[in-house]
């Protein structure tokens, strides 16, 4: 049994020395790139956790339909392996030959602005083309979708993404 002392600690008694730890700390912070790895970081486990979280959730449906239990799953792994591809293509540096940190490669900043602007009301007119009777569609109870043949289009999802484009410009 073990008894509880209710005396002062020692005032001679040291406390466990941080600063080497500290100074690691605050020299990988003020390491030019180190926002650029914590927003790779944090990208790279947010992905992570979207694959395990799709995973989860469809296995038992997807092979319900099909009888495959991964369907989703890789059908999200391919998309997520495109927008790696078009974001690497974005950020690539020819002139170096050498992936930019932190900006894009667009020598141009007005380029961006434009392309960002043009998202935005791109963006802001399909949100509102669902709304119009006839070309709205319903997909399971929910009415905010578009069809154009067989292809279906929330237009939350580009919206979100321009954006976010936008806030940047």
């Amino acid at each position: 049994m073990s008894v509880i002392s209710l005396e002062r600690p020692d005032a001679t008694a040291k406390a466990p020395d941080t600063s080497k730890a500290r100074t690691i700390f605050s020299e990988w912070w003020s390491h030019p790139l180190a926002s650029y790895y914590l927003v790779l970081a944090s990208t790279v486990l947010l992905s992570a956790f979207g694959v395990i979280a799709i995973a989860s959730a469809s296995s038992v449906w997807s092979h319900f339909e099909d009888g495959n239990s991964w369907d989703y799953t890789i059908d999200h792994l391919k998309v997520m392996v495109l927008a790696a591809v078009i974001v690497a293509a974005l950020a690539w540096d020819k002139d170096k030959l050498s992936l930019r940190s932190g900006r894009l490669a667009f020598d141009n900043e007005k380029f961006l602005i434009i392309i960002s602007w043009a998202g935005f009301f791109v963006a802001v007119l399909l949100l509102m083309l669902v709304l119009i009777p006839g070309v709205g569609y319903e997909y399971y109870g929910n009415h905010s979708w578009l069809q154009i043949g067989s292809f279906r289009l929330q237009p939350s999802e580009p919206a979100k993404a321009a954006l976010v484009l936008w806030s940047a410009a």
